[in-house]
C-alpha cells in the first residue's frame, strides 16, 4: 500500500504559514504629525500664541511676517468664525508670527522634517486631513498630495512609494489666504512594514526546500514502481509522469481526493 503524501504536505504548509505570521508583521507608525501641540508633554495642546517649534515658516508670497509659527487656541478671547468647528481632532491651529487676524493675501508654507529608513521598512503610507483658512496643499518632497477647496476639510492619502525618500524628508503646507484671519489645523500619520530579516529569510527557504527535496524523494518510487509494470494502481497527471501530490488510491477506476485537481487513474501493468 502507498501512503498518502497529505500529512507531510499539510505540515509544510502549517510550518510555512507559521513562519510568514513571524516573519512579516502589521503596519508600523513610523511617524506622526500634529499642529499646535507639544510632542516633549504628550501631544498637550499648547497655549495661546505659544512657539510652535516643530513647524517653520519657511516661504511667504505676497506678504511678511515672523518665521515661527504660532498656536491659535482662543485669539482674543476666541477663534475666528467657522474655526472652532473644523479643528482636526487632536490638533490646534498654527499661524503666522504675530497674530491670527489682520493676516495679508498671501501664501505661507510650513514645514517640518523626518528621517527614514527605506532598508528596514517597505510599503510605506501617509494619510491624514488638514483645514485651513482660506485653504491648503499637503506637500511631502515636492509632491502634492491634496489641496482642499476653499474653507474645507481636506482628507488625504497616497501610498506613491517614490513620494518616500531614505533619508531625510520634507513635510510641507501650503496655505492661502484671502485678507484678515490665517492659520492651519493638520494631522497626519506614516505607517510602514518592517522588511523581513536575513535569518527569517532563510527559514522560509529552508522550509521551502524540504518540502521540494521531500516529495521528490517520495514521488521518485513511485514514478520507478509504475514505470516498471510493478501492477501497482497509481494517480497520475494526464501526463502520466507524476503522481497525485496530495495522495494515491488503490482502485484504477477511482479519482483524486481533490475534485479541483483534473487528473485520473490509470492502471500500470505489466
Amino acid at each position: 500500500v502507498v501512503k498518502t503524501q497529505s500529512s507531510i504536505f499539510a505540515r509544510c504548509l502549517l510550518a510555512l504559514l507559521l513562519l510568514g505570521m513571524i516573519s512579516s508583521a502589521h503596519a508600523v507608525t513610523i511617524a506622526n504629525f500634529k499642529t499646535g501641540v507639544d510632542e516633549t508633554n504628550g501631544d498637550a495642546l499648547l497655549a495661546d500664541d505659544a512657539a510652535d517649534v516643530t513647524w517653520s515658516i519657511v516661504s511667504i508670497t505676497g506678504g511678511s511676517d515672523g518665521s515661527t509659527p504660532r498656536a491659535a487656541t482662543t485669539a482674543a478671547g476666541s477663534l475666528p468664525g467657522g474655526w472652532s468647528g473644523n479643528t482636526i481632532a487632536g490638533t490646534g491651529f498654527i499661524t503666522r508670527g504675530t497674530s491670527v487676524v489682520g493676516a495679508d493675501t498671501a501664501t505661507y508654507v510650513y514645514q517640518t522634517t523626518f528621517i527614514l529608513d527605506k532598508t528596514s521598512f517597505a510599503d510605506f503610507a501617509f494619510s491624514g486631513s488638514a483645514w485651513a483658512d482660506n485653504s491648503v496643499s499637503v506637500i511631502l518632497n515636492g509632491n502634492v498630495i491634496g489641496t482642499s477647496a476653499n474653507l474645507a476639510t481636506l482628507n488625504f492619502s497616497t501610498m506613491n512609494q517614490s513620494y518616500f525618500l531614505n533619508g531625510l524628508n520634507t513635510l510641507q503646507l501650503s496655505v492661502y489666504n484671502n485678507v484678515t484671519d490665517t492659520g492651519v489645523s493638520f494631522s497626519g500619520l506614516i505607517t510602514a512594514t518592517p522588511v523581513p530579516e536575513p535569518h527569517e529569510w532563510a527559514m522560509m527557504l529552508i522550509v521551502f526546500g524540504f518540502c521540494g527535496w521531500h516529495y521528490r524523494a517520495r514521488w521518485q518510487p513511485l514514478v520507478a514502481r509504475a514505470r516498471s509494470g510493478a501492477g501497482a494502481s497509481a494517480c497520475l497527471s494526464r501526463t502520466g509522469a507524476l503522481p497525485c501530490l496530495f495522495g494515491v488510491r488503490r482502485h484504477a477506476s477511482a479519482f483524486c481526493d481533490e475534485p479541483w485537481r483534473i487528473l485520473r487513474i490509470r492502471s500500470v501493468s505489466s
